[in-house]
């Protein structure tokens, strides 16, 4: 059992068997650590690590994430898919399991020989909570072969479904859940286009209901996904088209049967547009808000992203471009991890952290320097406040024995247990994904229990 720490607090990886006794300061307040404990409480501690599995073939595994809720059974699960992106093997973790998180043994590994799956499966991951009346699906995108693919823990072992595209469309190069057995995926190949692929009825395009957002200059539509669910039944998605003259991220209205209604069109000449995406409720009006970041690899990026109220874009009429303005979010230096050159809004995750109801918002910046180490990389979580996110209220999770080049963050999401989620990061200069079950936003410190491992 190998103990290092994040956010100043142990952290128990699944793989190995090394031990080590160093303990640090927890940070804002929260108390020291004690290593003598450790023992005791290595099933509640607040972060946990899944290291690459044996004889894995490329490197860079945690480089995607994706989380998915359902049942197993009469008990809601999450299960955990990770892959190293294109042309991978995704393992798919056990995750929640009703009781706790559970990261070995795994639930099971896919396309474990890449031959045996499609050209480039696994550069985009999600998963269903059933599909075809099967329980608890992962879908990975194969976008060198134009392809999605599917594994349902219902079936047969190793039983894969395809699911095919345009012909030199990659098709699957972004894909996301809908609510239903539907998926909205992407073929971003020259104009680019949008799929709403439906288990019963099959895969229809919905570019004719968004041609207002596919003008000139517009390219690579649907490189870049994410949809949130409503009460109703119908999703707000955001579909980006970062790569053109003109950078855009159409914002859409799903009913729930998947037909679509432009909303919204949101642009940005100051600066890479569109390339990374999230959607979900951090406003707490119940209706699903857009989380906009800049390009990682530019070097126009900048260290700040961009949230567009829900409500506000539904109320945009589908005018191209809207006006509705956006709350930015800057990167702050905070507690040894640097902004600069950290490539902050790399991943975008929403969920409810501290469990208080309201979303909370986890950024990454996997080129972040912290304490001296560079690209070691971290998480910078928002708190939700009930109306908007509070920034001044932020906290950053990173691992406190930093590793260089391990570029925590270049991939998050939010895995849904109790009441609540856990932030999961990706490090693929480490190969290694971390699950923080202690976030540090204020109410969510040790006094709640020993998953945050009090002072002793």
């Amino acid at each position: 059992m190998r103990a290092v720490k994040g956010h100043g607090i142990p952290v128990f990886s699944a793989d190995r068997a090394a031990r080590a006794l160093a303990c640090g300061a927890l940070a804002l307040g929260l108390g020291a650590c004690d290593p003598t404990v450790f023992d005791e409480l290595a099933e509640d501690t607040g972060v946990r690590v899944a290291e690459v599995p044996g004889g894995y073939a490329r490197a860079g595994f945690g480089g995607v994430v994706a989380t998915y809720e359902g049942r197993a059974g009469d008990v809601p699960v999450t299960r955990l898919a990770v892959s190293a992106g294109a042309d991978s093997q995704i393992r798919v973790y056990t995750g929640w399991t009703g009781e706790t998180i559970a990261l070995e043994p795994a639930a099971y590994d896919t396309c474990l020989d890449t031959t045996d799956c499609e050209p480039g499966a696994g550069a985009s991951l999600t998963g269903l909570p059933r599909w075809r009346d099967q329980p608890l699906c992962v879908a990975f995108g194969a976008p060198a072969a134009s392809a999605v693919l599917l594994r349902c823990e219902g079936v047969a072992l190793g039983t894969i479904e395809r699911l095919r595209g345009p012909a030199d469309s990659r098709f699957g190069e972004a894909i996301a859940a809908l609510p239903g057995e539907r998926l909205l995926v992407g073929a971003p190949f020259g104009a680019g286009n949008v799929f709403v692929v439906d288990a019963a009825l099959g895969a229809r395009t919905i570019a004719t209901a968004l041609d207002a957002a596919r003008a000139d200059g517009v390219a690579e539509f649907g490189a870049v996904l994410a949809a949130g669910a409503r009460a109703d039944g119908s999703a707000l998605a955001a579909i980006g088209a970062p790569s053109g003259a003109l950078r855009r991220v159409a914002v859409v209205s799903l009913d729930p049967m998947g037909e679509a209604t432009l909303a919204a069109c949101l642009e940005d000449a100051a600066g890479p547009f569109g390339d990374v995406l999230a959607v979900g409720d951090v406003v707490g009006d119940e209706t699903p808000d857009v989380v906009v970041g800049d390009d990682p690899a530019s070097v126009l990026r900048r260290e700040e992203v961009r949230v567009y109220d829900g409500a506000a874009l539904l109320a945009a009429g589908g005018a191209c471009p809207a006006t509705v303005e956006p709350a930015v979010i800057a990167c702050v230096d905070h507690r040894g991890v640097a902004c600069a050159g950290s490539g902050f809004g790399t991943s975008l995750a929403i969920g409810d952290v501290d469990g208080d109801g309201d979303g909370d918002l986890a950024i990454g910046a996997p080129e972040a320097m912290v304490e001296g180490a560079g690209q070691a990389g971290a998480v910078w979580l928002v708190p939700g406040n009930g109306d908007a996110l509070e920034a001044t209220g932020a906290d950053v999770l990173s691992a406190s024995t930093p590793e260089t080049g391990a570029r925590l963050g270049a991939s998050v999401a939010m895995l849904a247990t109790r009441a609540r989620h856990e932030v999961v990061a990706g490090a693929p200069g480490s190969a290694e994904v971390y699950v923080f079950g202690c976030s540090g936003l204020a109410g969510d410190g040790p006094s709640v229990g020993p998953r945050c491992i009090p002072a002793r």
